[in-house]
């Protein structure tokens, strides 16, 4: 068990790095856009929120994709200095209208499909960096939404679940290493 544990251990960190697609990047970007159309109209900060658009545009309408203009983060244009519109465009996505007569931009992000919502939420995670490195680092235009293959809590569990197996293996060990000495011949006991 102290040779085995560790090996199935360590094989659960490299099974935590696996991903697969969450949804299609390209439609991913056009609900982006979509939400930035709408958006730059009701922001405060109309010409910013415009620069990001343009960049966000300019990126969807590569026409090659595996370019190295193409693949940008999506923190690098939601949350450039002094441009920091992730947090706003997150307030005005989940904005619920109060009634029916509410005016046309609490009406918008309703269209969104929750699937968005999720993703754009789970994007701003990534922005701050909460989540494994593998899926902050894939927070790309052409690249996500992603999303790990084994949840953390099954990580967690095994890791944790390892460790003390281990930690048993190892004393049990010491405990045969040290209950040996009592049958030790008596010409090493002088």
């Amino acid at each position: 068990m102290s040779i085995a544990v560790p090996v199935f251990g360590l094989v659960t960190i490299i099974l935590s790095q696996l991903t697969a697609r969450d949804g299609d990047p390209r439609e991913f970007m056009r609900n982006c856009l979509d939400v930035l159309r709408e958006f730059h109209w009701h922001h405060y900060d109309y010409d910013s929120v415009l620069a990001v658009r343009q960049v966000l545009e300019d990126t969807y309408y590569n026409p090659n994709p595996e370019a190295s203009n193409a693949q940008r983060f999506y923190e690098s244009i939601l949350m450039s200095p002094g441009i920091k519109i992730y947090p706003d465009m997150l307030k005005f996505i989940e904005e619920t209208p109060e009634d029916e007569k509410a005016p046309e931009r609490s009406r918008y992000p309703h269209e969104l499909s929750d699937e968005f919502r999720s993703q754009f939420r789970a994007l701003g995670r990534l922005i701050e960096g909460n989540g494994p490195r593998i899926l902050v680092n894939g927070a790309k235009t052409h690249v996500f939404p992603r999303r790990v293959l084994v949840p953390n809590w099954v990580n967690l569990t095994i890791l944790y679940a390892t460790n003390l197996l281990y930690t048993l293996s190892r004393l049990i060990v010491m405990a045969l290493a040290l209950a040996s000495l009592r049958s030790m011949p008596d010409q090493f006991c002088n």
